[in-house]
């Protein structure tokens, strides 16, 4: 495995597709054409029911209540078309996009969030479900899905025009949802420039050792496990594992920092974890998390932004496969810069609302 400790010094905002409360997803509807108007309101729950269930099982390999939800949407969509709702026609497209893209359907993905940025009433100031901009909402996806297809003049042209709609973006692979304008933009971070790192790499050895006794207690399963990623989505499908024991995310695990007390210990005092993110002097209302991530091999994240450029994550390896100092295992690809490789006890420093993607080869052995 890569194993490492990662800290966000703040979080993202929620996803388009739901709050993932805990639920059971509805049956799936089929409409006659003459009657989707009448019943249109039901079929939008439950669609959302089945992508909630989606979400709430944290399982890639599930993909029936997308597909359940993908029908639903196709029928809205007819629907919507030719309806006069401007605005529930860019909420279905934009959730029946969203759908397609966690379905690994890329083209029908594309497809769909490429009319929904051609649409006059998705503009920079439209908000779309829980997401503050439709513009910056569709041209980002769109962008990055025809940048992961080796589409790099239709992905600028994507982003391009999103700006002309009134996005606030500078920087060409910087594409957040929600873009906070005036902060400093840059994708990799040195390290030694980040308190929060250089205090992980010095405490490096004792964090080591103190994460025997957590994975020990993980293996008895009794108050500890590994648990599939809030963001499991981005794992493609059939590639390899990743999961995370958490120890702080709205605030700080009792159990993980019983037994990780130094670590937690060294970190309650840092401002950027503990206190929510602010910009302009607005509070964001957003904290910072802090988790032990492990991916094994064969493992890829697929190419995607975080919601909003307000956090920087430091990862620091506390485990990688043998063989694994220098290259050769994968790593992480933060826009256009070098592959970033996993060292042990080396922090790494980057800004994930540009576009960024991980592997870790199959080849790769050992823990």
């Amino acid at each position: 495995f890569v194993l490492g400790c990662a800290v966000a010094l703040t979080a993202p905002h929620g996803d388009l597709l739901g709050s993932h409360r805990p639920g059971c997803c509805a049956q799936i509807v089929f409409a006659p054409p003459d009657q989707v108007a009448s019943i249109a309101p039901q079929m939008r729950r439950s669609a959302t029911m089945h992508v909630e269930g989606y979400f709430n099982a944290r399982d890639v390999s599930n993909l029936r209540p997308l597909r359940q939800a993908q029908s639903i949407y196709s029928q809205l969509l007819e629907h919507d078309r030719n309806a006069e709702d401007p605005q529930q026609l860019i909420e279905t497209l934009g959730s029946a996009a969203e759908v397609a893209a966690l379905l690994g359907l890329d083209s029908q993905a594309e497809r769909l969030f490429g009319e929904l940025l051609a649409l006059p009433t998705c503009s920079h100031d439209r908000k779309l479900a829980s997401q503050p901009s439709c513009a910056a909402y569709a041209g980002g996806k769109l962008a990055v899905l025809r940048r992961s297809a080796g589409k790099t003049s239709d992905s600028a042209a994507a982003v391009e025009a999103a700006k002309a709609k009134g996005v606030t973006w500078t920087e060409a692979l910087q594409l957040p949802p929600d873009h906070l304008s005036g902060l400093y933009a840059r994708a990799v971070w040195p390290a030694e420039d980040v308190p929060v790192a250089r205090r992980l790499a010095e405490a490096f050895e004792d964090i080591a050792e103190e994460f025997k006794r957590l994975e020990a207690a993980a293996k008895r399963g009794k108050r500890l496990k590994w648990q599939a990623t809030p963001d499991f989505f981005l794992r493609a499908q059939g590639s390899g594992k990743w999961d995370e024991i958490m120890l702080k995310g709205g605030s700080w695990e009792r159990e993980p920092c019983r037994v990780m007390e130094r670590l937690c210990d060294l970190l309650r005092d840092i401002r950027e974890i503990v206190g929510p993110g602010q910009h302009g002097g607005k509070d964001l209302g957003v904290p910072g998390r802090v988790a032990f991530l492990r991916m094994s091999p064969g493992t890829v994240l697929r190419p995607h932004t975080a919601n909003w450029n307000g956090r920087l994550n430091v990862h620091l390896p506390i485990r990688v496969p043998e063989g694994c100092e220098g290259s050769g295992c994968g790593g992480i690809q933060v826009g256009d810069e070098p592959l970033l490789q996993w060292k042990l006890g080396v922090p790494i420093v980057f800004d994930d609302s540009f576009v960024h993607a991980a592997v870790l080869p199959a080849e790769a052995s050992g823990e």
